[in-house]
C-alpha cells in the first residue's frame, strides 16, 4: 500500500501563538494538512506540515508559487514558519478538495460545472 508520512499529530495544538489546529483533514506521503482557526481573527485557516530534510522537501517552495500566483481560486499564504524539525504553512482555508468531491461524494463534472 501506499506509506503515509510520520509527522505528529496537532490537533488542540497552538501554532506560531495564534493559529488554533482543529481537525486533521488530509495525511499524504509528504504532509499532514489541518483545519484550524486563526484565535484572533476567528478566520478558518489550512495549516501543512512536513518534516525538514524529507524525502520530498517541497512546502517552501508551494508557499513561494502560492505568493506569486495570488488571486482568485489561489489560496492566499497567511504564515510560513518552522517549529522544530518541521515547516509549516498557514494559508486561507478553501471550500472541499477536488478529491474529497470526486471520490466521497461521488461527484461527476460536467460542462456546466466550469462556467462561472
Amino acid at each position: 500500500g501506499v506509506q503515509t508520512c510520520a509527522l505528529p499529530i496537532l490537533v488542540n495544538k497552538l501554532i506560531f501563538k495564534k493559529f488554533q489546529v482543529k481537525k486533521l483533514l488530509m495525511t499524504t506521503i509528504m504532509s499532514k494538512i489541518y483545519e484550524g482557526v486563526n484565535k484572533i481573527t476567528n478566520e478558518p485557516v489550512a495549516m501543512k506540515l512536513e518534516k525538514i530534510g524529507g524525502v520530498y522537501d517541497l512546502l517552501e517552495s508551494e508557499a513561494y508559487f502560492l505568493l506569486l500566483l495570488r488571486g482568485f481560486g489561489i489560496p492566499r499564504v497567511i504564515s510560513f514558519g518552522k517549529i522544530k524539525n518541521y515547516k509549516i504553512l498557514v494559508e486561507e482555508l478553501l471550500g472541499p478538495s477536488i478529491y474529497f468531491i470526486m471520490n466521497i461524494k461521488k461527484y461527476h463534472f460536467q460542462l456546466q460545472s466550469f462556467r462561472h
